[in-house]
């Protein structure tokens, strides 16, 4: 079976992304990211595994969420790689790129897992995805002045699987941070932003 690894995107982030993906596939023929997958930010790409190696990633995910808290992201604007995605943007957010490339390390330490060099060196979530070149000037020129902002915390990641046959990916588990019981989330957001 299939499977990634993301933070899933959620509240008014995950409620503008879903909103904007179906925009996009309406108006611009764009592959309907939001019939394929929940709001997310890949941390690992997907990889095939068995149930032995499942659990092995599972090991890994518990392990490294509950050392480590939820550092703070912003997600603003749009960025774009080449002509064939364009994504909300992830900036201002070096805790939680440092984060995500240490929890990537730490999976490719899975002698099976296909490592792959530029995981993890840019945070985003697609917004459309396998463009023509004329869907992409399309698109592009609605959206490249807009300036959505979100602040949110990588809080969680999960594993997604796509069994065989099926387009869509699920849920298979979510694992949490660990957030410090002192400080509330709007406190922390807030002097996270100065």
């Amino acid at each position: 079976m299939k499977y990634f690894v993301a933070h899933l995107l959620s509240g008014d982030v995950a409620q503008y992304h879903t909103t904007l993906t179906q925009e996009l596939s309406h108006r611009f023929r764009a592959t309907p990211i939001h019939e394929k997958v929940a709001p997310h930010i890949t941390v690992k790409i997907p990889f095939e595994a068995n149930e032995y190696e499942l659990l092995q990633v599972e090991h890994v995910l518990a392990h490294f969420t509950s050392t480590r808290h939820a550092p703070p992201m912003t997600l603003e604007g749009f960025g774009r790689f080449g002509f064939k995605t364009v994504y909300l943007d992830v900036v201002k957010s070096h805790e939680a790129v440092h984060m995500v490339r240490d929890c990537v390390n730490e999976l490719n330490q899975l002698k099976w897992m296909q490592q792959v060099h530029h995981e993890g060196n840019k945070l985003h979530a697609s917004v459309a995805r396998f463009l023509t070149y004329k869907q992409f000037r399309r698109i592009w020129r609605e959206v490249k002045h807009e300036r959505p902002h979100f602040k949110e915390r990588l809080d969680s990641l999960a594993i997604l699987k796509k069994p065989h046959g099926e387009k869509k990916w699920h849920v298979h588990r979510n694992f949490n941070f660990a957030t410090p019981s002192h400080i509330s989330l709007n406190t922390a957001t807030f002097s996270a932003s100065r």
